[in-house]
């Protein structure tokens, strides 16, 4: 039995093509990690605060997040994993 080259450049195709689905997916579910994760980046003390802090003794602290944006962050955090693992089943799926 001969498989026209035909048949062959098509299934070729077609499996570049699922490849590079898979990896847009994947690569989408694990990027959309980082958007909560965003959240917990803090800007830098001011210097003046920060010599004021050492002057007196006590150790330069970020200010705690406020419930509703720690709120936002889990929140956030639950739908970006669920997300990846919709990605993940997405190219499971597939075999």
């Amino acid at each position: 039995m001969h498989v026209s080259q035909a048949a062959l450049a098509a299934a070729a195709r077609a499996a570049a093509a699922k490849g590079f689905d898979d990896t847009f997916w994947l690569s989408a579910g694990v990027a959309g990690l980082a958007l909560p994760a965003s959240l917990l980046l803090r800007r830098p003390i001011p210097e003046g605060e920060r010599m004021l802090a050492v002057q007196t003794g006590v150790e330069p602290r970020q200010p705690a997040l406020s419930t509703s944006n720690r709120a936002a962050f889990v929140v956030m955090l639950i739908a970006s994993l669920a997300f990846l693992a919709f990605t993940i089943g997405k190219t499971l799926d597939a075999f």
